[in-house]
């Protein structure tokens, strides 16, 4: 239950970890995008690691879809 209202649920630690990650991720594209510079690939050689990190940049994102959706439906609600 939330601080303010109590259908307002609280944040968790993932949905702070799926953030994080998902703010790294973009800084990455950013920097491949106009620098050509992939974090990923400079710093791992092997390509299963690539694709593992690349999978958990994914399902960060889908987390934070589901909070996202979550929230919106937590601002309908009238805090009278």
């Amino acid at each position: 239950m939330g601080i303010f209202h109590p259908s307002i649920p609280e944040v968790s630690w993932l949905d702070n970890v799926s953030l994080i990650i998902t703010v790294v991720a973009g800084i990455n594209w950013g920097l491949f995008a106009f620098a050509d510079i992939n974090l990923v690939t400079h710093f791992v050689d092997n390509l299963y690691l690539h694709r593992f990190i690349y999978g958990i940049i994914v399902l960060a994102s889908l987390k934070l879809l589901f909070v996202w959706k979550k929230c919106l439906a937590c601002s309908k609600i009238s805090v009278d």
